[in-house]
């Protein structure tokens, strides 16, 4: 049984594919552990560099791949010294750039390697709100960069990314807000921050 020529385009291997990442991406968010969140989140990058790499899209798929292993080493490279933060900073911005310049699939491949870049720079040297904003721009990229690549599921993962991460910093400042009045006493809750998963 073939699918209707309309729904094709949405329900293809290829993008049943990025749905899978899609799943396990936002299934991170229900972890516990962040030992166990950060597996999880390397699963579904890699899940979504063979899901770029099937779409011909070698950097995006690089980087899908390169931002496990980041996202693995995010939780601890801020008790790193300042300057050995600064290099690993640079190398890793380095190494996406010249990734980008060098297999790139053309002018295309500029929003992934920029987004890549500010995703590294958000979780080696931001938090709380900053590292929010940071990652709204790297949503908006990707975002971008799904539609014009005809992934579906890539847009709509940075789509949903996108949403929560803009729902979260409002619930998190109507929060502040009832915790700063005369009357509230009870301590400032720190709310899980959504990021797109395995950027």
């Amino acid at each position: 049984m073939s699918l209707p020529p309309q729904l094709a385009p949405f329900f293809g291997p290829l993008q049943l594919l990025g749905y899978l990442a899609c799943g396990i991406s936002f299934a991170a968010f229900f972890t516990a552990s962040h030992r166990r969140f950060l597996m999880v989140g390397a699963t579904s990058a890699m899940i979504w560099a063979l899901h770029y790499h099937l779409l011909g899209e070698r950097v995006a798929a690089a980087l899908s791949a390169i931002s496990g292993g980041r996202n693995t080493i995010a939780a601890r490279v801020h008790r790193l010294p300042r300057n050995l933060r600064i290099a690993l900073t640079v190398f890793v911005c380095g190494f996406v750039t010249s990734l980008a310049l060098f297999a790139g699939s053309g002018p295309l491949a500029a929003l992934p390697a920029f987004a890549s870049c500010l995703t590294t720079m958000a979780s080696f040297w931001l938090v709380g709100r900053a590292f929010r904003r940071v990652y709204l721009v790297s949503d908006s990229c990707w975002l971008l960069f799904g539609v014009l690549a005809g992934s579906t599921a890539g847009w709509i993962a940075a789509m949903i990314s996108l949403c929560l991460n803009l729902w979260t910093m409002r619930r998190h400042h109507r929060l502040n807000q009832r915790l700063n009045q005369p009357a509230a006493r009870a301590p400032q809750v720190a709310l899980p921050l959504p990021a797109p998963a395995a950027r």
